[in-house]
């Protein structure tokens, strides 16, 4: 996606880079005019109720427990981006989920409240940390919290409003122009299209998957209107940037953020290619390709840029405010 407004109110899986259309609005963003926005000082995270605190409330098979929004985002930035990142665009991912978090905060009882139907779809469990960081959870864990800490309550407005702000890993050179998706296209005043030319110098730029031709037929039955109809040529219809919008089959149309998940695709820029009796389907980049892309960020920082010059190069008209 791309859901832009949250409902606990629904989304999948991380990034299925996360978002197309309904989920096209899920991770939309900010910067670009930063305004008043001071050093941030580092405190302890804590459980202790205070004024102000803002809580998510954790479904148990027990019970509902809170956690503290600062700590429950060291979970969500741990799911969210390559802990070997550098510091500052760790910053800039933390400031991205606490302004994502913060649009879905209701009132209950008297308290601030975040519901974890959305999140803990981006979120790990501190039992996982090991699992995915091997010998260097300790490590890691001390950037992601250092990253929460030095950026605490900061989040990112437009216009007064809270942002719902996008990310994904890598974009396939040039990061999605919402105006193409969406019919009220003064509703993302905090989006614009970013060139990111280092995004095709990675590694995992482009990658490829091979499906055999009768199991590649079943999955597609399976989201086509007419199920029993033929695999047929088809057509893939591409936005200003690349990205696959949709896919036309016959005289049918499927949403192209639909056939990517159903095919497990790592990009919303893919192409296929039939080669004997399996279909090899090519893929440039990682995720939706809407708002911050981390892979280029990060080079950005080994430029030397900072993580409100990133904010401010992915996004226009943002500015960050403390809560």
């Amino acid at each position: 996606m791309v859901k832009i407004r949250v409902q606990r109110k629904k989304e999948k899986r991380r990034e299925r880079t996360g978002i197309i259309l309904p989920a096209l609005l899920f991770f939309i963003l900010f910067p670009y005019i930063i305004s008043g926005f001071s050093n941030v000082n580092k405190q302890t995270l804590s459980k202790e109720e205070s004024p102000g605190q803002i809580w998510v409330l954790e479904k148990k098979l027990w019970g509902t427990q809170r956690i503290p929004l600062e700590e429950y985002l060291v979970g969500m930035l741990a799911a969210t981006i390559p802990a070997e990142y550098e510091p500052d665009t760790l910053k800039a991912q933390a400031i991205i989920l606490r302004s994502f978090c913060m649009n879905q905060m209701e009132k209950e009882n008297g308290r601030k409240v975040i519901y974890d139907d959305l999140l803990k779809e981006y979120y790990l469990q501190p039992m996982q940390y090991q699992e995915v960081w091997k010998d260097n959870e300790d490590l890691y864990l001390e950037k992601m919290k250092t990253a929460i800490e030095e950026t605490r309550g900061v989040i990112m407005v437009c216009n007064g409003d809270i942002v719902e702000p996008p990310f994904c890993r890598m974009s396939n050179g040039k990061t999605r122009d919402i105006t193409e998706y969406v019919i009220h296209k003064s509703a993302y005043p905090y989006m614009k299209t970013v060139t990111c030319e280092e995004d095709k110098m990675a590694g995992e730029y482009i990658q490829y998957i091979e499906i055999p031709k009768k199991e590649f037929k079943v999955k597609l039955q399976q989201i086509l209107p007419e199920k029993n109809a033929k695999l047929q040529k088809m057509i893939l219809f591409r936005d200003t940037n690349d990205y696959v919008k949709e896919i036309q089959i016959g005289e049918e149309r499927i949403d192209g953020e639909i056939f990517r998940e159903k095919f497990g695709l790592i990009s919303s820029d893919y192409s296929l290619d039939k080669i004997n009796d399996v279909i090899e389907i090519k893929s440039k980049g990682m995720g939706h390709g809407f708002g911050f892309s981390q892979y280029q960020a990060n080079q950005l920082v080994l430029m030397g840029k900072d993580y409100v010059e990133l904010l401010n190069h992915f996004f226009s008209n943002i500015a960050l405010e403390k809560i």
